[in-house]
Formats: structure tokens, C-alpha cells, sequence
């Protein structure tokens, strides 16, 4: 009998040499040939579990399934071989699936180099990858044919090739998440009402089908303070690598739960089972920047994402995570880290004159300070413009004035109302806020300038996490802006003048009246 050993490699197997088996080949009883067989581009760490599925029967002469390997539908194993070279990935996860208790032929790991190696006898072997980096493998078939009665030819099997068929799937999928602001330069820094849009992208796995129920589940989480409304909400996308927009649905692509405080979407094993190479994903969605309850100097806004899948048939027990952070900035607020955050920042006060009937620009903000007597002036109101938004504070009994979720970039402060018995300038002072940031996107430092002098600097003390233990140090100046007693005048135009002009007129009518009177009279 004349016999093609096509023990092919599915999913992806390189081409192996396979030999013809002659009439009289007649292989020795207590020695099968061996030969090197090889899984590259794994992980180094990957633990590869082998399954001897096929062997050669000596009694025979011909292949057959090893101990009590069965697969439902295939007889022999020609059967089976053929069905691999007609769909590979679908039928090595079949094997995958009647593999059941079966007894591994070996347990090993990838070197350093990401080499698996073991040294086989003849036959068919079903190979399982475990791993602990972001990766899912597929089953992969690799085979040891004989070259001559003696002699038996391994081969090797690239992880991260395609596999046979016309439903071809690779076997290793990397799996990545990263989550950003859709803008040119990532901005970071935002205010209290401005709209942020954030893009998630990952990429799917190629699940063959022994990942009966795979999962694939992405959980976004907004930060206190950012919230999506209904509109948002209903506005969230999810599109694949071609951009094209996938459908909602049980029995669809992904089913998908939100919240104004984020979203969570599963993707259907319909869905995951149906994807043949890597797809990228995409999520688009809005949300709303909102004040916090207490607005301190500088306000983090986190906002995470986290990723669970299958990274085995069996199992749920792989994640990944990322997030993007925001920061808004305030004047005279709370210092952020200040025991029971007490100390006001104090970039600007609003006052009168100091003990010596001077007015008081500046003093430095330091525990070993000793602080002039101020006059502090209550009930000035101020707007302060910029970056598209207008902001309003009126000074407080101790003269500071509270702006409060501002983005970086350049203001006017310009005041609209002094207290009773001062008068005020229409004046604009300039205001610029600017930020730099560290590497992983935290705040690094943060400073305030106000009529060209930079009357606060900022250093962020973050361990990773921002806690109530964080802390700002300030090296900060106080800015005085300065009333003087008196009335300010109304200007041309105003409403003061206008009643002038009007108390003129009818004081002028009311002569005239008198005067025609008085003729009339006369006559």
C-alpha cells in the first residue's frame, strides 16, 4: 500500500516535507523515528501543552488515532487530515474540543527567545498555548512524517501566521487598549462645561471555534465631575478596523449598557467567532465636564477603561487598562493637600490701603510670613473672560475672588462693580494660566500670571494615584487689584448722564411753559 502522509500544519503551519510512504516500509517496533517540532514567535514564559493525536500503528502499517482519541465525524485519520487541509482553524478547534481529559505527550515553555521545542515521535500532535501577556492562541496542528524507515522530518510552526482554508485564522492575536482625546494635541487641560471626546481603540481576537463563549468586554468609567447625558449617551459608536458601524443586538455584534457615568459593551460570540484576522475596534462617545463639589486649586479628572477577555477556552482571566486625565485649574481656592484644605491660594485680593494708607500689591504665601494688616474690600464684582467662557466672582470678606474650573490659556479680569464708596477701572487686567505635564500624563506643574507677573507656580507631589495625601507646593505671589475712595463718574452715554440730559430738558420745557404763561397773562 501506497500512502501521502499529509499530517498538515493547520492554522498557518509552514510547509512541511511530505513524504511518500513506500509498500515495503516496514518501520522498527521498539524505536518510531523522532524529529524536532517547533512553535515560534510565542512569549517567552508561554506554556504550551502537546496532545498526541495521531500515531503510526506498527501492527497495521498505517496511521491511526492515539489511545483513546475520538473525534466526532472522522473515522480515520485521512478523514481527519483532509478536513484540515479543507478548513483548518475550524477543525483543529474541534480537536481542541474532543481532546476532553486526554493525557499531555508534553508541558513546556517558550525560551527567552519565544521558542518552544520538543523532540516527537512520528505522528500528529495538537498544540494548546497559555499565556500570561495580552495574547490569544488558537489551537495549532503539527505533524512529524517519516523521510525513510528510520528517520522521521519535524517542522515548524510560526505563531503568528495564517492557517489553512478559505476560514483561515491566525493563531496569535496580541490584544491592545488604549484610550485618548480626540484632538491633534491630546488636550489634557479642560474647563468646568466644556464637551470632551474620547476614542477607545482595541483590537479583537481571533476566537476559533473551541472558545464556545468567549468574552470580550470593554468597561469605561468617567471620573467624578464628567458625565455623558441621554443624548451622549445614545450617541456612543462602535466601528470596526474597515469603519464600518457595527449593529446593536442580542444576536448582533454587541450589546452595550450606559450610564451618565460611562458604558460597558460586550461583544456577541457571534460576533467574535465570525471576525477570520485581527479587526481593530473603535469606540467614539462625548462627555460633559462638570463642577465637583469642591473645587480646589487644581481638580483631576481620571477617566479609566478596562478590557476583560478570554485568553482561553475556559477562561475569563485576562484584562488590560488605561485611561486619560484632565485638570482644571482655580484662583483663590482651596489649596489641594492643605491640612483640611484651609489654605486659600490667594492669587488675588481685592483691597483698599494698608495700615500706612498705602495700597498693597503683593505678599508671599509661606508658613514663616508675617502677614501685613490688610483692608481687604467685600463686594466687588468681577467677570473674567477667555477660551470661549465667562466667568463672575465677587470678592469675598477676606478680598479674595473665586474663579473656579478654568482651562489653561488667556483671560481678562476686569472688574464691573466697586463696593459703596470706591470707585473702580474699567481696565482689563491680563490673566494666563499655562500647565506642563509628565510623560504619563499627570500633572507636573501648573502657574498662574496675572498682569505679566507670574504671581503663582505650582509643583505636583503624585505617587501614582491622586489621594488626599497629594500635595501642591506653592510658591506663590498675591496680586493686589486696588480701590480708591470715592465715586466713579458716570460715563458719556450712561444712564447718569442720560437723566441729566433729560432732568436739563424738562427743566428747559417747564421754563417755557412758565414764560408763555406768563404772556398770556400779560395780555
Amino acid at each position: 500500500m501506497k500512502k501521502i502522509i499529509s499530517l498538515v500544519l493547520a492554522l498557518a503551519m509552514v510547509a512541511l516535507c511530505v513524504s511518500a510512504l513506500a509498500d515495503d516500509l516496514t518501520p522498527a517496533t521498539s524505536a518510531l523515528p523522532r524529529a524536532d517540532i517547533q512553535i515560534t514567535n510565542l512569549e517567552s514564559g508561554d506554556t504550551v501543552k502537546l496532545y498526541k493525536i495521531a500515531k503510526w500503528d506498527t501492527t497495521a502499517s498505517d496511521w491511526a488515532f492515539d489511545g483513546t482519541f475520538s473525534i466526532n465525524g472522522y473515522d480515520t485519520v485521512d478523514d481527519l487530515v483532509a478536513a484540515i487541509n479543507n478548513d483548518g482553524s475550524a477543525t483543529s478547534a474541534a480537536i481542541a474540543n474532543a481532546i476532553g481529559s486526554k493525557a499531555t505527550e508534553n508541558e513546556g515553555t517558550a525560551n527567552t527567545s519565544g521558542v518552544y521545542t520538543y523532540n516527537a515521535e512520528v505522528g500528529m500532535y495538537l498544540a494548546l498555548v497559555t499565556t500570561t501577556t495580552a495574547n490569544v492562541y488558537n489551537p495549532m496542528i503539527l505533524s512529524v512524517n517519516f523521510t525513510n524507515p528510520t528517520t522521521g522530518e519535524g517542522g515548524t510552526v510560526d505563531a503568528t501566521s495564517a492557517a489553512s482554508g478559505t476560514n483561515a485564522k491566525v493563531k496569535k492575536t496580541h490584544v491592545t487598549l488604549e484610550k485618548e482625546v480626540k484632538t491633534e494635541d491630546k488636550k489634557q487641560d479642560v474647563a468646568v462645561g466644556d464637551t470632551v471626546d474620547f476614542i477607545v481603540r482595541t483590537v479583537t481576537p481571533n476566537y476559533g471555534d473551541n472558545y464556545q463563549n468567549p468574552v470580550f468586554r470593554i468597561t469605561d468609567t468617567l471620573s467624578t465631575g464628567i458625565e455623558m447625558t441621554d443624548a451622549q449617551q445614545d450617541a456612543i459608536v462602535v466601528k470596526n478596523g474597515a469603519g464600518d458601524t457595527l449593529v446593536e443586538g442580542d444576536d448582533k455584534d454587541y450589546t452595550i449598557t450606559a450610564s451618565s457615568s460611562g458604558y460597558e459593551i460586550s461583544f456577541t460570540a457571534t460576533y467574535l467567532h465570525a471576525v477570520k484576522a485581527n479587526t481593530a475596534i473603535t469606540v467614539e462617545y462625548s462627555a460633559t465636564v462638570n463642577a465637583k463639589a469642591v473645587m480646589h486649586n487644581v481638580e483631576e479628572y481620571v477617566n479609566d477603561v478596562d478590557l476583560e477577555f478570554s485568553n482561553s477556552p475556559t477562561t475569563t482571566d485576562d484584562s488590560l487598562h488605561d485611561d486619560t486625565k484632565h485638570y482644571t485649574f482655580s484662583i483663590d481656592a482651596s489649596l489641594l493637600g492643605s491640612a483640611g484644605g484651609d489654605e486659600v491660594t490667594k492669587e488675588l485680593v481685592k483691597i483698599a490701603k494698608d495700615n500706612n494708607g498705602d495700597p498693597i500689591y503683593a505678599w508671599e504665601t509661606s508658613d514663616t510670613t508675617t502677614w501685613r494688616t490688610i483692608n481687604p474690600l467685600q463686594g466687588a464684582e468681577f467677570t473674567l473672560v477667555g477660551n470661549d467662557h465667562t466667568y463672575t466672582a465677587t470678592s469675598d470678606p477676606n478680598g479674595y475672588l473665586n474663579f473656579t474650573g478654568l482651562d489653561v490659556g488667556e483671560y481678562v479680569l476686569t472688574e464691573i462693580s466697586a463696593p459703596a464708596g470706591y470707585k473702580f477701572s474699567t481696565t482689563g487686567v491680563p490673566v494666563v494660566i499655562s500647565a506642563t505635564y509628565n510623560t504619563d500624563g499627570t500633572l507636573a506643574t501648573y502657574s498662574i500670571t496675572v498682569d505679566s507677573n507670574k504671581t503663582s507656580t505650582y509643583t505636583a507631589t503624585n505617587a501614582g494615584e491622586w489621594t488626599s495625601t497629594t500635595t501642591i507646593n506653592d510658591t506663590a505671589k498675591t496680586t493686589g487689584i486696588v480701590n480708591e475712595e470715592g465715586v466713579t463718574l458716570p460715563s458719556t452715554g450712561g444712564i447718569g448722564t442720560t437723566i441729566f440730559y433729560i432732568l436739563g430738558g424738562l427743566l428747559v420745557v417747564g421754563a417755557a411753559v412758565i414764560l408763555v404763561a406768563r404772556r398770556k397773562a400779560q395780555d
